[in-house]
């Protein structure tokens, strides 16, 4: 009775999983059916076995127990032939066309290995006890040398295809293979080589165990599931996309973002409320489709119809309130992996403004393939940053009360690989985005020092280096010290360096404030820039501890072609000139507009009238041909 024991030991193993596995919410992954199909087929070849031990105990019928017998043989090359299946799929799901090739040329072997054994002859011993032999003869030979074969590759491939396999994958596959070869060798030697009284059968109980593992391991759905919400998480949306993106299969995504700043939504009990009724409503009107929980307030939906006007227009209609943003990936092919299918939606909903009046965002394909570029750009300024391809220049500030070069403002460039020059306006934003102006800002600053430290400006009329800051650079907290630090480790006094900061860089941020106060405190000046620009106000040139306001350029062009903005201007000079400010005026290109400037209470002249951007040298020669201490004409 022992064989039998094992058997329905195995068999009960199996049951146990098939319950749990029909009872769990579930994701229906090709491994997950695969694993399906082998558990229905287990428990075939284990409920064979059984039979076929009490038909040859207790039945005389010699054809229906050879048959019974045979049948059950022929279930152990189709298990193994499925394990195959299961591991070449896993390695090669990424190239769908390939595994498809595979499992047509191999399916039809595995029928046919599969139906030789019916030809095959057996034995049927019949003996009380269950004696010595149980059955013999060549389909038992044929067996073996068929399920080990493959059970053997299958067990290579692991090795052999470990970089397309993650580690947990590989590894449980190992087991539940080895579990089974394991069970085969020690049944082969107990049988056949030891020839010990008595017939053991463990193959059935083995490949049982095996399975018990693999479920656990990787196909147990519930490291899938939000426990808080009850529906798939984000791993499941990732894996889910991945494997019907591989397929070739036409799906789409719609990622719904609920705005965080709401108080409805920082509130625990209150939010998974909300999520809840959602939740319910999107299933109802998404039938056939799946939802997933993203990550903090986003859910995306996944559907093969992949038209969603009915999923937002319940949401609106239930939801407007949440201020929803929606992010639909109608065609995922438009990408190249399934992973950038993500980083894609990501980067939208980063980079979108929460009060945007648009709030549904069609990912078509040109918006896509313009994202790319953009992520393409930005990955090569981060290469460039980091790698150190920065490149100062610096533009002449004309005094007109000394009439001379009396400073310059310190300007940033990229150089490309190709010796390209990549100007600001390419890659600011995406530098005080990211956060690389930090970096970018301190090797202009040492750029400046080292400029200052070869140079002694004050000796051809020059009193100090404009430095521009950004509003990241204010936002951190040691900023001031570090930039007084290096002023110190050049040797080089601080009422050299006049810092530039934007009306939107300067704020009452306490960080802000403590880095701007440190640097006048050790000596430093500073300009408020690009006045004229965004919400400009009389404020700003009041609170911020500024000496010289300067215009834009795109104001200063318009004080010389518009009347009414000449009106605007020559006020608000008088204003800045009444609080004891110097004025610069940027952007100056024509000797009319220098004329006209020298006029009105200005101080600097800023612009390609005297001179463009220059590299150090190249300015520092600029510098040295003008008659300092004269008048430029």
């Amino acid at each position: 009775m022992i064989n039998i024991s094992f058997q329905v030991a195995g068999l009960v193993n199996v049951l146990v999983i098939l319950v749990i596995f029909l009872t769990q919410k579930k994701i229906f992954f090709k491994t997950t059916r695969q694993l399906f199909r082998i558990i229905g087929l287990l428990i075939l070849n284990l409920g064979l076995d059984i039979l076929s031990l009490i038909l040859i105990e207790y039945y005389e019928d010699a054809f229906f127990t050879v048959f019974i017998c045979k049948s059950y043989l022929v279930t152990l090359p189709l298990i193994s032939y499925m394990a195959l299946d299961y591991v070449i799929y896993d390695i090669y799901k990424a190239n769908v066309s390939l595994y498809r090739i595979l499992y047509r040329a191999l399916t039809p072997i595995g029928i046919v290995l599969a139906l030789l054994t019916y030809a095959c002859p057996i034995n049927v011993i019949n003996e009380p006890g269950f004696g010595k032999d149980v059955t013999s003869g060549f389909a038992i030979t044929w067996i073996y040398i068929c399920s080990i074969a493959c059970l053997a590759v299958a067990f290579a491939l692991t090795f052999v295809g470990k970089h397309k396999m993650t580690q947990k994958r590989a590894y449980a596959t190992r087991v539940w293979i080895l579990c089974w070869i394991v069970a085969s060798l020690i049944q082969l030697l107990w049988n056949y080589i030891l020839e010990m009284n008595h017939y053991l059968l463990l193959v059935g109980f083995g490949c049982s165990i095996g399975v018990v593992v693999l479920y656990i391991s990787l196909e147990n759905h519930g490291f899938y599931i939000n426990k808080t919400l009850g529906i798939f998480n984000r791993q499941a949306a990732l894996d889910y996309v991945r494997e019907t993106y591989y397929r070739n299969e036409r799906f789409g995504l719609l990622f719904v973002v609920f705005d965080n700043r709401l108080p409805a939504l920082n509130d625990y009990d209150e939010r998974k409320s909300i999520f809840l009724r959602f939740i319910d409503e999107v299933s109802r009107v998404n039938r056939g489709g799946y939802i997933f929980y993203y990550e903090t307030n986003t859910f995306v939906i996944m559907r093969k119809d992949i038209d969603f006007g009915a999923c937002i227009e319940a949401i609106n209609h239930g939801y407007r309130e949440l201020n929803p943003l929606y992010v639909n990936i109608a065609d995922p092919y438009s990408v190249d992996t399934p992973i950038k299918i993500f980083n894609i939606a990501h980067d939208i909903i980063t980079k979108t403004h929460p009060d945007i009046d648009t709030r549904v965002i069609m990912c078509n394909d040109d918006y896509i393939k313009r994202l790319e570029n953009r992520v393409k750009s930005e990955e090569k300024i981060e290469k460039l940053i980091n790698s150190g391809r920065t490149l100062v220049v610096l533009q002449p500030i004309y005094s007109i009360e000394e009439h001379k070069f009396t400073a310059a403002e310190a300007l940033v460039r990229l150089q490309e690989e190709d010796m390209n020059i990549m100007m600001p306006s390419d890659f600011i934003p995406y530098a005080e985005a990211s956060g690389l102006i930090v970096r970018l800002g301190r090797d202009v600053f040492k750029s400046v020092c080292e400029l200052l430290k070869r140079f002694d400006i004050e000796k051809y009329g020059m009193h100090y280096i404009e430095v521009n800051l950004s509003i990241v650079q204010l936002q951190q907290e040691n900023m001031a010290d570090d930039f007084i630090s290096l002023m110190k480790e050049y040797n080089i006094p601080s009422n050299r360096f006049n810092f530039e900061v934007t009306e939107s860089s300067y704020s009452k941020n306490h960080l802000v404030l403590q880095n701007i106060n440190k640097l006048i405190e050790n000596g430093s000046s500073i300009s408020l820039d690009d006045f004229g620009t965004g919400s400009s106000n009389l404020e700003y040139i009041i609170s911020v501890p500024a000496d010289i306001i300067k215009f834009d350029k795109m104001m200063v062009q318009a004080y010389f072609t518009d009347s009414n903005t000449k009106l605007v201007m020559n006020d608000i000079i008088k204003m800045i000139k009444s609080l004891n400010k110097k004025i610069v005026f940027e952007g100056i290109e024509e000797l009319h507009q220098l004329e006209e400037a020298e006029k009105l209470l200005v101080d600097y002249i800023q612009g390609f009238y005297f001179s463009k951007p220059l590299y150090d040298d190249d300015f520092m020669e600029f510098i040295k041909s003008q008659e300092y201490n004269q008048d430029v004409e």
